[in-house]
């Protein structure tokens, strides 16, 4: 047969005008099956590179036997192998950002990120601190005069900070400018307050300040001592919350003594008023307090007139009677102060069903 594989596909291809061979007459050309597998592979690999692809001749079924009656070998002809199939290629399909909506409802253009973890940094001598939200600038070696959770913090050679180079501090800051003028000067001016020097106190003890919690002890016994008395049995009230504090739930009646202070501290009494004798009379059935108030410019009340108010369990009152009151044309001449007071007493006993 020829090589030229044109001659041998269009012989091929006119196969189908052939009649059925007769296998028991027919005998294979010599180099038949040679010829066969050569053809074979010039369709797998073309040997012209120049040559135009072709389509790969159709395989022709095998001829149909009877039964093999010739002395030739029967050959089957070579199977050919299935195509490579590429491997898939696998593409990363990265998640969109989540985009958190506003509480109004309306969707933000952009996804809303978390703020950046703390950093960590060493601290030089300028050092802000975000306290409860509040900044504060110093210097590390005021945080560092005491002994202290801020010594500590300072000694950190890498301390956790925030975007904007501040250490935060979970802590209020209502109090914190107490704090750092005590690590400035080893002193600060403490309030008269008892609830305020309570809340100072709480934070220095936070703060493990052992100076400053002192401090606030010697101003909470001072101020305790002034109150409890400035003579043996007078109790005074300095400010609204110690009045609160001593009329809440009183085991026995609160009887409060409200006085007039003067310029430069003059108490003027009421006339025919004596203190020490009145607690001697009631205090075995009353807790009694004396609190100052103030009278504006324009008060037409004698600065001698004192008031007071009686509490109990809830019940309540109160009565603004004076030795004796201003009014146009001259003053007015009314019971004393005392008289006045010891009735009151006496019904507001009757009144709750006290035991007089």
């Amino acid at each position: 047969m020829a090589d030229n594989g044109s001659d041998l596909s269009a012989s091929i291809g006119n196969m189908s005008m052939y009649p059925r061979i007769d296998t028991s007459t027919f005998m294979a050309p010599p180099n038949y099956y040679q010829e066969i597998a050569a053809l074979d592979t010039e369709i797998r690999q073309p040997t012209s590179p120049i040559a135009a692809p072709r389509m790969a001749a159709p395989m022709m079924p095998a001829p149909i036997v009877d039964a093999p009656k010739m002395s030739a070998p029967i050959m089957t002809p070579p199977m050919m192998s299935a195509p490579m199939m590429p491997a898939p290629v696998v593409y990363a399909v990265m998640e969109p950002p989540k985009i958190v909506p506003d509480p109004k409802g309306a969707v933000p253009s952009a996804p809303v990120l978390p703020p950046p973890p703390p950093r960590r940094r060493s601290i030089g001598n300028n050092v802000r601190l975000n306290v409860g939200g509040a900044l504060f600038q110093t210097t590390k070696s005021t945080l560092m005069k005491f002994d202290g959770l801020l010594n500590v913090m300072m000694q950190d050679p890498e301390i956790p900070v925030e975007h904007d180079d501040a250490i935060f501090i979970d802590r209020s800051a209502k109090h914190f400018d107490k704090i750092l003028n005590y690590l400035r000067d080893g002193h600060v001016a403490l309030p008269e307050s008892m609830e305020k020097l309570e809340e100072i106190q709480k934070e220095a003890k936070y703060y493990l300040l052992d100076g400053l919690v002192d401090n606030c002890e010697m101003k909470m016994a001072k101020i305790n001592k002034k109150t409890e008395s400035f003579a043996e049995g007078v109790h005074v009230l300095n400010t609204q919350g110690e009045l609160l504090q001593v009329i809440t739930e009183p085991k026995k009646p609160v009887l409060v003594i409200y006085y007039h202070v003067g310029t430069l501290g003059r108490i003027l009494r009421p006339k025919g008023f004596t203190i020490r004798p009145f607690l001697d009379k009631y205090q075995h059935k009353l807790n009694i307090y004396f609190k100052s108030y103030s009278l504006n410019q324009t008060s037409t009340i004698d600065p001698t007139e004192w008031r007071w108010s009686l509490h109990y369990r809830g019940g309540y009152s109160f009565d603004g009677a004076a030795t004796q009151k201003l009014a146009k044309g001259g003053s007015v001449n009314v019971e004393p102060f005392g008289t006045q007071l010891e009735n009151a007493i006496f019904d507001f006993f009757k009144t709750h069903s006290l035991q007089f």
